[in-house]
């Protein structure tokens, strides 16, 4: 969860290097985010379709390549930096409807809500003690 946010810091030495206004930081920020919003009910299909545990291990191998890929794509060029992005959120965002969707087949219905809630609270603590 932290490389989604990673960025923030890094982008600011990036700039440096890189000489990019803040209007191409925030576009470089933000496309992380097309490719989220695009994945959430695409990943929750796949999910279905192919097993979520499957999805989820692809998932999570696409954006640790990306995050990885990133400075070295930055060097290549922006138009390759800004699709490193968009995949880097497109398999991100995947993370949370399979996640649910594994929940709905693993997870007994009376654990669900603690489930989730562990989830969500993990997430958070994450982000807090990655930083």
């Amino acid at each position: 969860y932290a490389d989604r946010v990673i960025i923030s810091i890094a982008v600011i030495t990036m700039a440096k290097e890189f000489e990019w206004d803040l209007i191409l930081q925030g576009q470089i920020l933000g496309a992380f985010f097309y490719g989220y919003v695009m994945s959430q009910i695409i990943g929750a299909h796949l999910a279905k379709v192919y097993g979520g545990k499957r999805v989820l291990n692809g998932a999570v191998a696409g954006w640790s390549l990306l995050t990885v890929l990133t400075p070295i794509v930055a060097k290549i060029s922006l138009p390759a930096l800004l699709l490193c992005r968009v995949l880097l959120g497109f398999s991100e965002g995947m993370s949370f409807p399979v996640t649910y969707h594994i929940f709905s087949q693993w997870v007994p219905k009376s654990e669900s809500s603690r489930s989730v809630v562990s989830l969500n609270v993990g997430t958070c603590t994450g982000t807090v003690v990655a930083f």
